[in-house]
C-alpha cells in the first residue's frame, strides 16, 4: 500500500467522520471561497467576502484584510455583514477602515477579538443555514 493510501486510511479511523454542518462548511470553503469573486453570484459572493474578512483578521488583523483586499468596498463589507446577521461587527470594521493605518488597528483589531459570538461562528451557521442558495447541498 503506498504511502498516500496509508495516510488517508489511518486519517480515517484516526478522525470522526464530520458532521453535516461540517461538511456543508468544508464544501463552502473548497468549492466558492477558492474561486474568484467574479466567478461568483452576488449572494455567493457576499459570504464570501466575510470569510476573507473574517480569516484576515484572525491570522493578520485589519490591516492585514485591507492589503490583501484593497478592491472590496467599505459599504459592500458592511451590507454583507447585515445581510448574514452580524450587525455587532459593523461599528467596528467602519472604525477600522477609516483609521487606515497599521499601528491604529490594535484597538479594532482587539475589540473584533472579544465580540461574541465570533463572526466565524455566525458564519458557520449561515453557511450551513443557505447551504442550497449557495449551491453546495
Amino acid at each position: 500500500m503506498n504511502i498516500i493510501k496509508k495516510l488517508i486510511k489511518s486519517r480515517k479511523e484516526t478522525y470522526p467522520p464530520l458532521s453535516t454542518e461540517g461538511q456543508i462548511w468544508n464544501k463552502f470553503i473548497e468549492e466558492l471561497c477558492t474561486k474568484d469573486l467574479s466567478e461568483l453570484t452576488d449572494f455567493q459572493k457576499s459570504v464570501v467576502i466575510i470569510f476573507q474578512y473574517d480569516a484576515n483578521v484572525i491570522m493578520n488583523g485589519h490591516s492585514g484584510f485591507f492589503e490583501c483586499y484593497p478592491h472590496i468596498e467599505t459599504e459592500e463589507i458592511v451590507k454583507s455583514l447585515s445581510a448574514i446577521d452580524a450587525g455587532m461587527y459593523i461599528d467596528n470594521f467602519k472604525e477600522a477602515s477609516r483609521r487606515g493605518e497599521w499601528d491604529d488597528h490594535i484597538d479594532t483589531d482587539n475589540a473584533f477579538y472579544s465580540i461574541q459570538p465570533s463572526l466565524g461562528n455566525i458564519l458557520m451557521e449561515y453557511v450551513a443555514l443557505h447551504a442550497d442558495k449557495l449551491g453546495i447541498k
